[in-house]
């Protein structure tokens, strides 16, 4: 072998060895050679999650070996047609679009069970009822047949506890604290209405004592707990519990008002019998300029209040007002009308509002709102999937879910059908069962069981996108 024929050689396995290397280092970073395009390009990924999880994964007409959670890597850029299926429930697909050197998310996908009708757990309908802060808890009142009473359901585990079974007396109302561990019962006898807390946590009553000089109307909690407010007909207490000290605040005819980010706001009744907005600062008792901008009807009603919002009602006009405070915010006001019902978030940013035939999302932060769904049949309630993107929906008798992605086509899903009219819809804190309040009674309808919410299988895909970012980056 001469000097020339080994140099050839050697520079040969130079030129071989730089060509492999690149070529090898090309495909680490996901890079392929498109023969149809005769072109090299960068592959892509696509994150898929899923509740439950373990789901099978079709993609292109092709049942892949793998199951969710899981990320495919490098697949070629184009559009990838994908269905997710699980035994006992029901399928979702949607056409999802692969980038170069980018990660496509499929989203937190909630696989629903087939359509059913539950358990029915109250032979009778209930009028009053209130959902806890925490959305943990539900209270309601069977006025007739052999539950009467106010019942206590835990809308996580499914338990129901009788709290208490007037005799001779109707609740008429309950509302919960804050934080969620005491609420408000007012019971009527005749004339006369009574007022007290009840403690869940340590199964005790506590009786709201009064001078016989203050007849209350109205009793609300405020922002601490130990703090009680009562409305007569011209004046406005607040009650200490704790030292049973009362103290007049406000003299003038309120028909209702909530305490709310340091604001008392009254509906203040009018000689003519229009109704208007006051406010007064809790501190120091000085009023508060407050102008909604436009006139009132009679029928008002305040709702749950959420990250400095104070929602208020216009039943007979259908809208809606977030009201802020006047101190600490300069557009205090939002009116959103051809409103019914709503829900919050539970970041309290966004507010989901129904009205008959449409659903929309309402950013508050943005004041932005977008249209999620219409439809023709009309909507009874909507609300959120506490922990992923889908909300629930009722139309007559049936209970639909629909997603937020509206990628592709957004696809809904029929999960529940009654033998009544649904009126309202309750969903545990972590989106496990569904409860529908229907003219027939309450049903108990499970979403997903607790134990696979729970599962996590092995493999993070959390970990595995990690990895395929920095293999996908190019020192």
């Amino acid at each position: 072998m001469n000097l020339i024929f080994r140099r050839v050689l050697y520079l040969s396995f130079i030129a071989i060895f730089i060509v492999s290397g690149t070529l090898l280092l090309l495909y680490l970073q996901g890079y392929r050679y498109d023969f149809e395009q005769h072109r090299i390009e960068q592959t892509g990924a696509l994150m898929l999650t899923t509740v439950p999880a373990r789901a099978t994964i079709v993609l292109n007409g092709q049942t892949s070996k793998e199951q969710t959670p899981i990320t495919i890597q490098s697949l070629e850029p184009a559009q990838y047609d994908v269905t997710i299926t699980a035994p006992g429930y029901q399928s979702w697909h949607k056409l999802l679009n692969v980038r170069a050197a980018e990660v496509t998310f499929s989203g937190d996908i909630r696989l629903f069970p087939p359509p059913h009708k539950g358990v029915h757990l109250t032979g009778t309908a209930f009028t009053t009822a209130a959902l806890a802060p925490n959305r943990a808890n539900l209270l309601y009142f069977l006025s007739q047949g052999l539950g009467t009473g106010l019942w206590l359901l835990n809308l996580t585990s499914g338990q129901t506890a009788l709290i208490t079974r007037p005799s001779g007396s109707i609740i008429t109302s309950v509302e919960w604290a804050p934080s969620s561990r005491e609420f408000l019962v007012a019971a009527r006898a005749g004339d006369k209405i009574s007022y007290r807390t009840y403690n869940v946590t340590e199964a005790e009553w506590d009786e709201i004592t009064l001078p016989g000089s203050v007849s209350p109307q109205t009793v609300h909690w405020g922002e601490d707990e130990d703090y009680l407010y009562i409305a007569t007909n011209n004046e406005i207490y607040q009650y200490v519990r704790s030292s049973h000290n009362l103290k007049l605040l406000w003299r003038e005819r309120i028909t209702d008002f909530r305490i709310h980010d340091g604001i008392i706001y009254g509906l203040a009744e009018g000689a003519s019998g229009t109704v208007a907005v006051r406010a007064i600062s809790r501190s120091n008792l000085e009023p508060v300029a407050f102008d909604l901008g436009t006139a009132l009807s009679t029928n008002l009603s305040f709702l749950e209040p959420r990250e400095g919002w104070l929602p208020l009602y216009d039943n007979d006009r259908h809208t809606l007002f977030l009201l802020h405070s006047p101190l600490s915010e300069t557009n205090y006001v939002r009116r959103l009308p051809e409103v019914t019902e709503i829900d919050w978030s539970p970041d309290g940013n966004e507010l989901l509002l129904t009205n008959n035939i449409e659903v929309w999302n309402y950013n508050v932060n943005t004041d932005k709102l977008t249209l999620i769904r219409r439809i023709s049949t009309g909507f009874s309630q909507a609300r959120r999937l506490p922990t992923d993107p889908y909300l629930t929906y009722a139309t007559g008798n049936e209970v639909w879910t629909l997603e937020f992605d509206t990628r592709a086509e957004q696809q809904s899903w029929l999960i529940g059908k009654f033998p009544a009219e649904v009126i309202d819809l309750f969903i545990d804190p972590r989106g496990t069962t569904l409860y529908a309040k229907t003219v027939a009674g309450l049903y108990q309808l499970t979403l997903v069981s607790e134990r696979e919410l729970d599962e996590q299988p092995g493999g993070s895909p959390v970990k595995a996108i990690q990895k395929y970012l920095r293999r996908s980056t190019l020192p």
